[in-house]
């Protein structure tokens, strides 16, 4: 049973795999549902289009990235937090979402950027995940031209949202948090000792 499954405001892109839900670390899968019920609360939901990587996919939108084929940047493989060292490359600490509309429409991020700044104000105040002893924080993409993007970094953001976003947006401490505890799915198995070691090679380049 995905973390996805009977959660109001929530949905999954055709195409993602089992895999590519259950190793979203499970701390985030929390952070992924409490998004959600905010979702719901406005009269939206999200839609999750991704979640872990491995690092042929993470490679694939390296290289569309690089050639500008997508709108959107995408991290170096070994170096994104949707399959990085942060975790051993067994985890993601980010998903990517698209905010849906109650008619179904894919609300895109040029045209409703201030509806995504509210869903990352509110990311950007739900409490930090802690990984192998060190804390990580909510980062929202919007700050780097990545809006669809829900990530965890370090060390913690001390400045404000774009100023792109405008007055209308809600400070992160201004968004009221909803956390809901879960069970995390059944732990995956061992990412394959190759691609960790092909991963790690990029990273440590």
């Amino acid at each position: 049973m995905a973390f996805t499954d009977g959660v109001e405001g929530l949905s999954v892109k055709e195409g993602l795999t089992s895999e590519n839900l259950d190793r979203v670390h499970p701390e985030l899968q929390d952070r992924v549902q409490s998004l959600a019920t905010f979702a719901a609360s406005m009269g939206y939901r999200i839609q999750i289009n991704s979640g872990w990587r491995s690092y042929t996919e993470q490679n694939y939108l390296y290289q569309q990235s690089i050639a500008r084929k997508s709108k959107y940047p995408a991290a170096k493989p070994g170096t994104s937090k949707h399959n990085g060292p942060e975790t051993n490359f067994q985890y993601s600490l980010a998903i990517d979402i698209n905010i849906i509309d109650s008619n179904g429409k894919f609300l895109k991020t040029a045209s409703y950027f201030n509806i995504y700044c509210q869903y990352g104000a509110y990311w950007e105040n739900l409490p930090p995940i802690t990984v192998n002893g060190t804390d990580y924080y909510p980062e929202w993409g919007g700050r780097f031209s990545d809006p669809v993007h829900y990530g965890y970094r370090t060390p913690k953001l001390t400045t404000q949202l774009p100023s792109s976003c405008g007055t209308t947006a809600p400070l992160p401490s201004q968004v009221p948090i909803i956390v809901q505890s879960t069970q995390p799915s059944n732990k995956p198995t061992e990412v394959a000792a190759a691609e960790v070691a092909a991963a790690k090679t990029i990273c440590a380049g």
